[in-house]
C-alpha cells in the first residue's frame, strides 16, 4: 500500500448555500441607490468564503434590502466589489414567513470576475432556498460551499475495520 504524499488539488466553488431569517419588522430602506459602504441603504449583510479554481479563498458578501412587504432584493460583493450594477436577485415572501418559490427563482446565478491567474470569470449558484422572513432579528443558520482550497496529508490512520483513513490539511 502506497499513500502519496502530493498536494491534494483545489476544487472550485460551484454552490454556496445561505440560510437565514430576515426581520419582517424591518423598515424598508431610503429611496437613495444600494451602496455598500452606506448602510443606510440596505437592512442586513453576511459574508462567506468560497474557492476559485487555484484554491485561492475569497470572500463572498451578501446583502439584502427590504424593498416592500414581503419582498426583498438581494446584492453581491466579491472581495469587497460590488458583482453588477444591480440585485442578483428578489426574494419574495408568502404570509406566513415561508419563501415563496413560485414568485422567487433559485439559485440566484453569478458570474465573478477574478484575477490572480484563476480562471475567470467564476460562476457561482448561490441557493437561498430555506430562507425565512419571520418577526424575529436577522440571523443566519448556514453558510457553506463545495469548494476547497489544496491540502497536504497530514496524517493517516487504520481502522478497526482494515479501513485507511487519511487527514488532510
Amino acid at each position: 500500500l502506497q499513500l502519496s504524499r502530493a498536494d491534494l488539488a483545489p476544487k472550485a466553488s460551484t454552490k454556496a448555500t445561505v440560510l437565514l431569517n430576515l426581520d419582517s419588522g424591518s423598515a424598508t430602506t431610503s429611496s437613495a441607490a444600494f451602496s455598500m459602504t452606506n448602510s443606510a441603504t440596505f437592512n442586513s449583510t453576511t459574508s462567506l468564503d468560497y474557492y476559485d479554481g487555484l484554491g485561492n479563498r475569497h470572500t463572498l458578501s451578501t446583502y439584502y434590502v427590504k424593498t416592500a412587504a414581503n419582498t426583498w432584493d438581494v446584492f453581491a460583493a466579491n472581495d469587497g466589489t460590488q458583482i453588477g450594477a444591480g440585485a442578483i436577485g428578489t426574494l419574495n415572501f408568502n404570509s406566513d414567513g415561508s419563501l415563496n418559490t413560485t414568485s422567487t427563482t433559485l439559485p440566484f446565478n453569478i458570474s465573478i470576475p477574478l484575477t490572480g491567474g484563476a480562471p475567470t470569470p467564476q460562476a457561482l449558484a448561490i441557493d437561498l432556498a430555506g430562507t425565512t422572513q419571520y418577526g424575529s432579528p436577522f440571523g443566519v443558520n448556514t453558510l457553506s460551499n463545495d469548494g476547497y482550497a489544496s491540502g497536504k496529508l497530514t496524517g493517516y490512520y487504520v481502522g478497526a475495520d482494515g479501513m485507511v483513513v487519511g487527514r488532510y490539511s
